[in-house]
């Protein structure tokens, strides 16, 4: 039975990346990885508290890549804190860290096939 969800995990990830990705860059150091498709998924913008009588607002934002597509320096790797995405929009570049998220680690798989994962950012520029 895992085969047949394996297959269908797959299945998902590719018309995913064919339907619904866009190229992103993804950044650990001074490794990078260009052209990773990825999918954003962006819920509502969360307040991070007050500072001087101002609630700042905290934008965030899950992205789903395909984990075999995570290469940097010609090794497979997993998410880490401090990594960064970029994603270019509009002529306007936003500097997303990977994060940990509401007591939970920067990351988790999307399925049991561990073909997918959803990494948890926040949005950290705009230029």
């Amino acid at each position: 039975m895992s085969d047949m969800f394996a297959t269908a995990a797959s299945w998902l990830a590719g018309q995913r990346k064919s339907n619904l990705a866009t190229s992103v860059v993804y950044w650990r150091g001074l490794a990078s990885l260009e052209d990773l498709s990825a999918t954003k998924s962006q819920p509502p913008a969360e307040v991070d508290g007050q500072h001087n009588d101002i609630e700042e607002e905290l934008e965030s934002a899950d992205w789903i890549v395909t984990a075999a597509d995570l290469i940097l320096d010609e090794a497979a790797t997993l998410p880490a804190s401090g990594d960064l995405i970029k994603e270019t929009s509009g002529g306007v570049t936003y500097t997303w860290q990977v994060t940990a998220v509401g007591g939970e680690p920067c990351f988790r798989y999307c399925d049991s096939a561990r073909v997918s994962l959803r990494i948890h950012t926040k949005l950290i520029s705009q230029a």
